[in-house]
């Protein structure tokens, strides 16, 4: 009983750090990315706005990346500069892709409305040849 009484209520013990608080304060110099501790390195908020989109760098971390951005949590709140290029250049990847998905399904769809009409065309052409055929023979006829 004598350890949980002088852990808990030591005058000395109260004065020090707790393992949390000791834990956290080395969280804030880490990247929430790759954890690498940075310095005097410039460093990135995931607060900020990727570079060329509307997009959270926490929003991009959480959605893209299935990571918990929590709040509540007293983890890291910057990444570094190497993960924010790399991040930045997913999200402009992705971007790319999506842009590129949707330049080729409409470019099918074009090209697939244009081959039924151009074949609806060639239907009709042939329909108003018959027709044409027919009222001919009923012309010559009478």
């Amino acid at each position: 009983m004598s350890f949980l009484s002088n852990r808990h209520f030591s005058p000395s013990y109260n004065n020090q750090k707790s393992e949390l608080t000791i834990i956290l304060e080395m969280f804030t110099n880490r990247c929430r990315a790759c954890v690498k501790i940075y310095e005097n390195e410039v460093t990135v908020s995931i607060n900020n706005v990727i570079s060329g989109g509307p997009q959270r760098i926490k929003d991009v971390l959480k959605k893209d990346m299935g990571l918990e951005m929590d709040e509540t949590f007293s983890l890291p709140q910057n990444i570094c500069l190497s993960c924010f290029n790399q991040l930045s250049s997913f999200a402009t990847f992705k971007s790319i892709l999506k842009k590129s998905e949707n330049f080729l399904k409409t470019t099918l769809n074009n090209a697939i409305s244009e081959d039924s009409l151009n074949e609806s065309l060639a239907q009709l052409e042939i329909e108003i040849q018959a027709a044409e055929e027919l009222n001919s023979r009923f012309e010559d006829r009478f």
